[in-house]
C-alpha cells in the first residue's frame, strides 16, 4: 500500500473504502486528482463482502448482487454505477439461478430488473 510521505500532498481525502470511496477514487484518479483513502478496516468493499466457512463454502456476508445491469435500469439507458466499476476491474460475477428482482409496496410491484449475481471483493 501506498504510504502518504512527507512533503507529498493531497487534493482529496477519501473517508472509506466501501464501493463508493473506491468509485470516487477511481473517478478523481482518472481526472488526475491526488487522493488519499482512509478505511478503518483491514479490507476494502464496505458492506460488500465474503467469508470462507468452515466447510469452505463462500458465504456473502453484506451487498451480494448488483441489480440495474446494461441498460436495465426501468425507464431507460441507465446501468448501475457498481456494474460499470465490476467490469472495469475484470472482477468475476456469477449469475444465480433466477434474473428477475422485484420490488414490491403495499403488494404491487414497484421495479423490476435483471440482476447479474454475486461479487467478491
Amino acid at each position: 500500500a501506498n504510504r502518504l510521505q512527507e512533503g507529498n500532498t493531497v487534493q482529496v481525502l477519501i473517508i472509506g473504502a466501501g464501493i463508493s470511496g473506491l468509485e470516487a477514487a477511481r473517478l478523481l484518479r482518472q481526472n488526475g486528482i491526488k487522493i488519499l483513502v482512509l478505511e478503518a478496516r483491514n479490507r476494502t468493499g464496505g458492506r460488500i463482502w465474503s467469508i470462507r466457512s468452515k466447510t469452505n463454502r463462500i458465504l456473502e456476508m453484506g451487498a451480494s448482487f448488483i441489480h440495474g445491469i446494461d441498460g436495465s435500469i426501468p425507464s431507460g439507458f441507465l446501468t448501475n454505477p457498481v456494474w460499470d466499476l465490476v467490469r472495469e476491474a475484470n472482477i468475476r460475477t456469477k449469475s444465480p439461478k433466477k434474473k428477475i428482482s422485484l420490488g414490491f409496496i403495499q403488494s404491487r410491484i414497484v421495479f423490476q430488473m435483471l440482476h447479474v449475481g454475486t461479487m467478491s471483493i
